[in-house]
């Protein structure tokens, strides 16, 4: 009798990408990228229902035909942040509608993504905001704010690429 052939668990990979079609073809991309060099993931997308733009609906029933090795989960919808967020500030008013799915994110990768209780539980810990982990991502983000600004090195090298292709610096 031949010994019995085990297969190793595949590592889950869970990529939720902004609302809009925009961001989610790019994760595509990056997804199957990463499949095409290990094959050794399983890939799920949680996807959120733009609160504005086209439904993506289409597009992810030719994905899900053309690449069953990916699992594609709608998250519930949520009631969009005021219509005066999105004049007043677009960025916020995406920011506030992206955090508005955290929990329901919490819920799909605990209850529907995950059957290892341990690792559900490291994922949730980072979800919920507590850990080492939320301390390096906040300071990264500070970094991160402050190039943008006025001085800083994202925004000195936006001005050198204007003015180099503007003709006003070499």
């Amino acid at each position: 009798m031949a010994p019995a052939e085990t297969t190793t668990p595949k590592k889950a990979l869970v990529f939720v990408p902004a609302p809009g079609i925009g961001h989610l073809v790019s994760v595509m991309e990056l997804a199957k990228r990463l499949l095409e060099r290990d094959d050794s993931f399983s890939i799920t997308m949680l996807l959120m229902s733009p609160p504005f733009a086209h439904d993506v609906t289409t597009y992810v029933e030719k994905l899900s035909a053309s690449h069953p090795e990916f699992q594609f989960l709608g998250l519930p919808s949520v009631p969009p942040p005021p219509l005066e967020d999105v004049i007043a500030c677009p960025e916020h008013f995406v920011s506030i509608f992206i955090a508005d799915h955290k929990n329901h994110v919490k819920d799909m990768i605990v209850n529907h993504v995950l059957s290892n209780k341990s690792v559900a539980k490291a994922v949730t810990d980072v979800i919920e905001g507590g850990g080492e982990v939320k301390r390096k991502v906040k300071a990264m983000s500070e970094t991160g704010r402050k190039a943008l600004l006025k001085g800083g090195s994202s925004y000195v090298a936006f001005e050198t690429l204007v003015g180099v292709l503007s003709g006003n610096k070499a």
